[in-house]
């Protein structure tokens, strides 16, 4: 699953590029993790609970683009 969802994130990138649309590779940066992994392990094999969902939060909330949007 982490291959499929790698190569979907990959190609979100120059597609939002081209459109103008700020993204935010989070995928690259979470499966490295281990609290990420073993969330996601013990249920649906890749999304994560609790622990995972606040990394995800954490760097949207310091992504400089959610930034300048909310401010």
């Amino acid at each position: 699953m982490n291959e499929r969802v790698g190569r979907l994130s990959d190609r979100l990138g120059p597609i939002c590029q081209e459109l103008s649309v700020p993204f935010l590779p989070i995928f690259p940066r979470l499966t490295g993790v281990e609290v990420w992994r073993d969330e996601a392990r013990r249920g649906d094999g890749i999304h994560p609970n609790r622990g995972g969902y606040a990394l995800i939060y954490d760097a949207i909330l310091h992504w400089q683009p959610w930034r300048e949007w909310v401010v």
